[in-house]
């Protein structure tokens, strides 16, 4: 009779890891409650100001770290209007207005890193007729229309939709690292539109020498005057139709469209 091997004895934690593990959780539920309690009193004590401000002499405005910016062109020679709408809960925003030499106009805001989901600045600006507008947005979208400047237009966002419509300029540039870029009506030499996250949806109101336009995971669609053109149009996932469209390698004019994750469509206007 063959002798009955005994079982192992089950393996345990040592007591010094699961003391810790349990201190570990208790730490963190008690974190996530802090920080539920903090969000719920944050959300109760929320408060938006609004503020309106003129200034004369403007020539050159620049954005930096605001929410939503909305701006609206006015007339050649008008003061360049400004309405602040500031957001905030127990902890609100900081912004500053700088004037800097050659008539610049410097809008900065920033909302501490943790916690802020009830604070921002949002801009309503008109823009006079010339003026050089450089906007950056870290959390919304930026809004342009009816604008007319002599010097290049850049518009930017980190996390929100750029929109522009019947705006003129040198050279445009609209770019969003999380939405979508839609313009209508553009007229400038140089085009370039550029989404990380987001469809790129244009049409242009004059022919531009050069239009670039870019989706990372979003498709692309243009709509052109109806001239000829030098173009380069691709898709890594998508399918491509540019058939429509009046084509020469030669061309002076030149179109590069590519969507790495959607369609891509160029047409011309009838």
């Amino acid at each position: 009779m063959s002798a009955i091997t005994p079982p192992a004895p089950a393996h345990r934690t040592p007591l010094a890891i699961r003391r810790a593990l349990f201190v570990a959780a208790a730490l963190l539920g008690l974190f996530l409650v802090l920080v539920g309690a903090f969000n719920i009193v944050d959300v109760a004590s929320r408060k938006t100001t609004t503020a309106s401000a003129s200034y004369d002499g403007v020539r050159t405005l620049v954005i930096d770290g605001a929410s939503d910016v909305r701006l609206t062109g006015a007339g050649e020679g008008a003061a360049l209007e400004v309405v602040t709408r500031s957001t905030e809960g127990l902890r609100g925003p900081d912004s500053s207005v700088e004037r800097g030499a050659g008539g610049e106009l410097r809008l900065s805001s920033s909302c501490p890193n943790l916690f802020t989901s009830q604070c921002g600045v949002d801009y309503t600006i008109s823009v006079p007729s010339g003026t050089v507008v450089r906007a950056e947005a870290d959390a919304g979208d930026v809004t342009a229309e009816r604008l007319r400047t002599t010097e290049p237009l850049v518009l930017d966002t980190s996390a929100g939709d750029v929109e522009a419509s019947d705006v003129t300029a040198p050279s445009i540039t609209l770019s969003s690292s999380a939405g979508d870029i839609e313009a209508r009506g553009l007229s400038a030499d140089s085009v370039r539109l550029e989404s990380s996250a987001g469809d790129v949806v244009a049409s242009l109101a004059t022919p531009a020498e050069e239009l670039f336009a870019d989706s990372s995971a979003g498709d692309v669609e243009l709509l052109v005057p109806n001239e000829i053109y030098r173009i380069d149009a691709t898709s890594s996932a998508g399918d491509v139709d540019a058939g429509a469209l009046r084509t020469d390698p030669s061309a002076q004019r030149s179109i590069t469209a590519h969507s790495s994750a959607g369609d891509v469509l160029v047409a011309a206007q009838p």
